[in-house]
């Protein structure tokens, strides 16, 4: 069943809660842990991330697993959260406890430091790299 992020939390920040809380497989190494978590060392570095890799048909907001952690949720109706597969695997209600533990961090000791990454920013982003890279495929097929 899908719930709101807390007012005012940033995509960025409600992905952090749920990567924390997620459970980490005991098969995991070591070393490719360490090398994983220096891809999501700050707020901006997540932020670009899904701004790479989203695309309409797959969306980085649902991927399964990112760095070791089984991430099933849906966050590409943000605030609107889908914990479906998330609450699948941590049990009933885990995605909205993540969520409302950390809303109760400062945001100034958030990840995303004051919550500062806006989806729509994110969404007009892609919207805008998507109209170039048509312009260039019709330039460059005249």
């Amino acid at each position: 069943m899908s719930f709101s992020a807390p007012i005012g939390m940033s995509y960025v920040n409600a992905w952090w809660a749920l990567y924390q809380a997620a459970n980490l497989p005991a098969d995991t190494e070591a070393s490719i842990m360490a090398q994983q978590k220096q891809l999501i060392s700050n707020g901006a570095t997540i932020a670009r991330i899904f701004f790479e890799h989203c695309t309409d048909q797959t969306p980085l907001f649902c991927r399964e697993e990112f760095a070791g952690k089984k991430m099933d949720v849906h966050l590409c109706d943000f605030p609107i959260i889908n914990p479906d597969g998330y609450d699948k695997l941590y049990g009933a209600g885990a995605a909205q406890r993540a969520l409302t533990e950390y809303d109760r961090v400062p945001s100034e000791d958030r990840f995303d430091r004051n919550d500062q990454c806006s989806f729509e920013t994110l969404i007009e982003e892609r919207a805008q790299r998507f109209s170039l890279l048509v312009a260039d495929f019709k330039a460059k097929s005249r």
